[in-house]
């Protein structure tokens, strides 16, 4: 199933979805729902703070608490999500990730995390994107529950700034995605020349559609890939010889990295979950 994403400026309150996903804030006079947070805050009233002790909710990173809403909200679930003592990049993309694998069974979702500005936008799409990542290619029966539509609540989503990182944080997090593919393919299926392949393919996939990079040379691009092809075969080759007996080598040299055509416009972060 293909996952939609929109960076809106709406009300967490008033937002209509399945799920919504509010950050809480751990301070020394308790937990505090983070920004995005406000307008559930008021909509809960005095009643929040004495629900947060008796669910035990503490903000620390890492935790998540599901509260059925009752009409409260719009949307009939809310889930708290742990940002630890500081809002920050880290924070951030760290409980957006563990917010899409506590909502596995929601159509839609909205993110109202901390989202104030560019850097926040990407990480909270990123820790989405990264933190609901599986492997699940040979795995027999496999579901992918994950919701239709996600929705980023940010109160700078017109912003082109934020747009920007908004897009890019796709491209990025798809990346990151194919990569740990790679990894997690088995070496006889994803030998050095089908590797070149697929990075090709990746990277053809990666540069369509609106806010993806541009690539300024296709032929270097191609050229590169079999060049990687050829090196990787070439160290496979002399790693079977060495184990034959020859030890012209000490030590089978590694192929090249490629180098991700993203990278001069986003570099990727360190992924969540």
């Amino acid at each position: 199933m293909t996952s939609t994403y929109t960076l809106r400026s709406a009300s967490p309150a008033k937002t209509r979805t399945d799920a919504v996903v509010v950050g809480v804030l751990k301070t020394d006079k308790g937990p505090v729902l983070a920004d995005g947070g406000e307008d559930v805050a008021a909509a809960f009233g005095r009643k929040l703070r004495p629900m947060l002790a008796s669910l035990g909710v503490s903000g620390k990173s890492g935790e998540s608490v599901k509260i059925p809403t009752a009409g409260t909200l719009n949307a009939p679930l809310l889930v708290l999500v742990g940002l630890g003592t500081e809002t920050d990049v880290v924070s951030v993309r760290r409980a957006a990730g563990v917010a899409a694998r506590s909502v596995p069974n929601a159509s839609s979702l909205a993110l109202a995390l901390p989202a104030g500005d560019a850097s926040l936008v990407a990480a909270a799409l990123q820790g989405y994107l990264l933190g609901g990542y599986t492997f699940t290619r040979y795995k027999k029966d496999a579901k992918d529950d994950r919701p239709a539509e996600v929705v980023l609540l940010s109160p700078v989503a017109r912003d082109t700034a934020a747009i920007t990182a908004f897009e890019e944080a796709q491209v990025v997090a798809a990346a990151v995605a194919a990569t740990r593919d790679w990894v997690n393919e088995p070496p006889g299926n994803l030998t050095p020349p089908l590797f070149a392949d697929a990075v090709t393919a990746a990277h053809k996939a990666a540069t369509k559609g609106r806010g993806a990079p541009r690539s300024p040379c296709r032929s270097s691009r191609r050229t590169s890939s079999r060049s990687w092809a050829a090196a990787g075969s070439s160290a496979w080759a002399a790693a079977r010889t060495r184990r034959r007996g020859w030890s012209g080598w000490s030590t089978p040299p590694r192929p090249p990295a490629p180098t991700w055509p993203w990278s001069a416009r986003a570099s990727p972060s360190t992924p969540a979950g």
